[in-house]
């Protein structure tokens, strides 16, 4: 792609829990954000996160090196290989969740939330399943590119891994230079507000490691009743 990006990423235990059950990925020599809220007990949970980053990825890797793939055409006509890459991907973090929770009767059940973002041919590719978020800043403004997957607070109406197959969200939109994205778990967006994530975000201007270490901090100075990782990634 022809636009460069910076950004930052980080994860935290939060205050009330014994371990850490999120996972995140930066990886921009893929053009590749995530981050991941895995659920289960005895901590399959942090097996199901984990399970998403490395399985994404790889898939990502390996598909980056196939010519076939057909783009994916949204409703305004937007066609991108980099979203079909994606949801193959995010699927096949599926299928590997479900058979090792499948083949472990300690994972059974496991799961996980997963927010992923893509670059590829000009377009910022969005694939998600569960209450991890997305949201892009723009202009001063923030739009949460997202739609939660949850009948309830901390109630999903669906999860990575827990069913042989997943109905995953995915929306291409177009790139501009100085936007910035933001993916979160609901250990943030639970206790912070969109317009207090923009104000942090721009307030730290261009140094995204900053910005995500106070996310992380109000979330805990508010309780930290959760896991909470941030990713921010912005466009020049």
């Amino acid at each position: 792609m022809m636009t460069a990006v910076v950004g930052a990423g980080l994860s935290d235990r939060g205050l009330r829990r014994e371990t850490n059950e999120d996972a995140f990925a930066y990886l921009p020599d893929l053009d590749l954000f995530l981050v991941a809220d895995g659920v289960g007990g005895h901590a399959a949970g942090e097996v199901a996160s984990q399970t998403a980053v490395s399985a994404i990825t790889s898939k990502i890797q390996e598909l980056l090196t196939d010519d076939d793939l057909t783009p994916l055409h949204d409703a305004r006509g937007y066609p991108c290989v980099g979203a079909r890459r994606l949801l193959i991907a995010v699927e096949h973090a599926n299928q590997e969740i479900f058979r090792c929770a499948s083949t472990n009767s300690s994972q059974r059940g496991m799961g996980t939330t997963v927010a992923a973002l893509h670059f590829a041919d000009g377009f910022a590719n969005l694939c998600h399943v569960g209450d991890s978020r997305i949201y892009r800043i723009r202009d001063g403004k923030i739009e949460r590119l997202t739609k939660d997957h949850a009948i309830a607070v901390n109630v999903l109406s669906q999860a990575l891994g827990t069913e042989p197959t997943v109905d995953a969200t995915w929306r291409i939109e177009p790139l501009a230079p100085g936007e910035c994205f933001v993916l979160c778990t609901d250990g943030v967006h639970g206790l912070i507000t969109d317009d207090e994530i923009l104000s942090i975000v721009e307030r730290h201007a261009d140094d995204y490691a900053a910005a995500c270490q106070a996310l992380i901090a109000l979330a805990n100075e508010r309780g930290g009743r959760d896991n909470s990782t941030a990713v921010v990634v912005g466009t020049r």
